[in-house]
Parts: structure tokens; sequence; C-alpha cells
């Protein structure tokens, strides 16, 4: 009995001290659950505009292709902790092509920080460039951070080069009449079919040896 007496206090200390913990991480979970899934507030929505970004930095780079295309990479600026980057697009005009970058601003004064930041952004030209042309790049050059460069695209110049024939002095330039086209399968330059070649060569043959018979007979002599 007094085993049993001195164990007692100590079982119902060990319970309760089980209890206070288990209670303890139970709220603690509780406070945790819901300031992780606390909604974040929504900001005060405001007007906004937009207005070209000041530029800092243009480059044009040749994409691996066939045929040859051509992408612009701008580095423009966010002037303030408000601005934020809105958009950038090209309009191509002949050899000209004109890239408009912009930004959301405030179109209210409201407060903003004045940390200076940065934005790269690109857009593809495409291609279709004449090979060996030069084409210039203006960005944003309505405002005064307005930045230009030029490239020239690859490729072999389209250009149909005009064949001009010499004429020699004292020649005149009037073309040759054509000649006329043989009409047999051979023949003389002047289209002399081979046929009538063939019965003047025969007819001649034929001559000739009438010639050679009258000589021989001419030559024996007659019997008395």
């Amino acid at each position: 009995m007094r085993t049993a007496t001195a164990r007692l206090p100590r079982t119902m200390l060990l319970t309760r001290s089980l209890a206070l913990g288990a209670f303890v991480a139970f709220t603690s979970f509780v406070l945790i659950a819901r300031t992780a899934f606390a909604q974040t507030p929504t900001p005060t929505p405001y007007p906004t505009r937009l207005e070209l970004a000041p530029i800092e930095s243009v480059e044009v780079l040749v994409l691996e292709s066939f045929p040859p295309q051509y992408m612009v990479t701008v580095t423009s600026g966010l002037p303030g902790g408000c601005a934020v980057f809105a958009s950038i697009a090209a309009a191509r005009n002949g050899t000209r092509i004109d890239v408009t970058v912009q930004n959301t601003m405030p179109a209210v004064s409201i407060p903003c920080t004045a940390i200076y930041g940065y934005k790269t952004s690109s857009v593809n030209l495409g291609s279709g460039f004449v090979g060996g042309t030069t084409y210039t790049v203006v960005v944003n050059g309505a405002s005064a951070s307005s930045k230009t460069t030029t490239f020239t695209a690859q490729g072999v110049s389209q250009t149909t080069p005009t064949a001009t024939a010499t004429v020699p002095a004292g020649a005149s330039a009037t073309p040759a009449a054509p000649r006329p086209a043989n009409t047999g399968t051979g023949g003389l330059d002047d289209g002399t079919p081979v046929e009538v070649l063939d019965a003047v060569i025969g007819a001649s043959a034929m001559a000739m040896a009438l010639v050679a018979v009258t000589l021989i007979v001419m030559r024996v002599p007659r019997r008395q």
C-alpha cells in the first residue's frame, strides 16, 4: 500500500505535463496556420498612365536561323518604386525601325520610393532584310533619352546587275540577221542540204569518167 500511495502523485504529474504540452503545441499550430493563410490586404487602386521609358542601352542580335532573323534587346529604366514596365514594340518603315518602350506610372500624386530600377526586354524584328543593306534602329525617338544604332543585314545583295555590251569603235551596233537553219542533217554553212551535195559529187564523177574513156579511145591506134 505504501508503494502504490507514493507512486500515484508521480503518475498524475506526468499526465498533467503531457496534457499541457499537447495544449501548447495545438495553440502554436493554430497561430501558425492563421498567419500562413491570412489574406494579404489589397492595396488601394489608383489610376495609371503610360509614358516612354528612359533608355539605357540598345543592342541588335542576329539569331541562328535561315534566313537570318534579328532581335533588338533594350535596357530601360524604372524611375521610382511606382514605375512598372509595360510593353516593348517595333515598327519597320523601309530601312528605319522604330522601337517603343513604355512604363506604367501613377496618374495621381502618391508617395513612391526614389529607387531607380532597370528592365531588360527584347523584341523580334523577324526576317526579310536585304543583304548588304544598312538599317537604323531608333528606340523611343520622341524622348530625351532615346538611343539609335545601326546594323547591316547579312547575305548577298539582291540587286540584279545590268549586262551591257561593248561595241568596238567603227563597228555597227545593229545586230546581224539570223542565218537560215539547215533543212537536212548536214551540209554547207549556207544551208545547202546534204542530198544536193551528193548529187553534185556524183555528176562530177561521171563526167570525169567519160573524159577518161574518151582519152583512152583516142590513144588506141587503128588497124590498117
